[in-house]
């Protein structure tokens, strides 16, 4: 006998995965690039406060360990209430699951506001496509907020089994496909900031006239630079083609990974580059 449906952390681990994967391969990729440029000093440290993101990061997981004691908490209630049937074990099982319910909510929360500093520690390009993403991450955070709403107002172990079915439901069908519509324009905003910024260090490299000992030597450093550029454009453009189906409402765990392949190819193509920079940027 289940008492709830398996509810929301059986989508979780793809999409922190996701989150903290993803945002490593994109941050070391640059760190390839601008590290032979040595923008960072080399005789001056200096400690650094947690950065929002960190925070949300570190806010996460502590949600998570409270989630994970209040899921032993809730599977050890309903156990009891299964072999005895006491109303004494029914009372532990509402609050148990109550619990249970409301800790869940309150990791998505905390998965939401993970989200949200991701969004703000990249640089949008498209206005309208930050406020949508912005919008929508909004939208989430309501409806999270209205089942939690319901669930506190519900007096008895039934209800809440037809909270958690409620919620379970709004998850998959409408919950899930904005959160992944939402990881979709990260992971392409991801891809074009940084085909920005290589564009940046390329022309700026490219100025550097004591790293190219003659005109053909220069123009050959730029040829190899721009068919990298083109390469990983075309990716993000491939990408971008893919997006055009995807809304809010129809986005899939399939359409994530897809559009993160794109990315992945378009980095592994701005890899190249490395040697290149290296020859530019030794000469600074």
């Amino acid at each position: 006998m289940e008492l709830m449906p398996r509810i929301l952390y059986q989508v979780r681990p793809f999409r922190v995965a996701w989150l903290c994967i993803l945002c490593r391969k994109y941050y070391v990729t640059i760190a390839l690039l601008f590290a032979a440029f040595y923008i960072l000093p080399t005789t001056h440290y200096i400690l650094l406060a947690a950065t929002p993101l960190e925070t949300a990061q570190s806010d996460y997981n502590f949600e998570f360990s409270k989630f994970r004691d209040a899921q032993d908490k809730y599977t050890r209630s309903k156990q009891s209430y299964i072999s005895f049937k006491t109303a004494a074990a029914k009372d532990q099982a509402y609050i148990d699951s109550k619990a249970y319910l409301n800790q869940a909510i309150n990791l998505e929360l905390s998965y939401l506001a993970l989200i949200n500093e991701y969004i703000n520690s990249l640089q949008w390009q498209n206005d309208k496509t930050h406020q949508q993403v912005v919008a929508a991450l909004q939208s989430l955070k309501t409806a999270y907020l209205q089942q939690e709403q319901s669930i506190n107002t519900s007096q008895t172990l039934e209800d809440l089994q037809s909270q958690a079915t409620s919620l379970s439901q709004k998850q998959q069908q409408e919950i899930d496909p904005a959160v992944y519509w939402i990881i979709v324009n990260l992971e392409l905003t991801r891809a074009r900031q940084l085909q920005m910024e290589f564009e940046k260090l390329s022309t700026k490299l490219g100025q550097n006239q004591k790293a190219f000992p003659n005109a053909t030597n220069l123009s050959n450093w730029q040829s190899e630079i721009q068919n990298i550029s083109k390469a990983s454009l075309a990716q993000i453009q491939e990408a971008q083609k893919q997006m055009e189906r995807m809304t809010p409402e129809h986005t899939t765990e399939w359409d994530t990974q897809t559009i993160a392949d794109f990315a992945s190819l378009s980095r592994k193509e701005l890899k190249k580059a490395q040697p290149f920079i290296n020859q530019a940027a030794k000469y600074r």
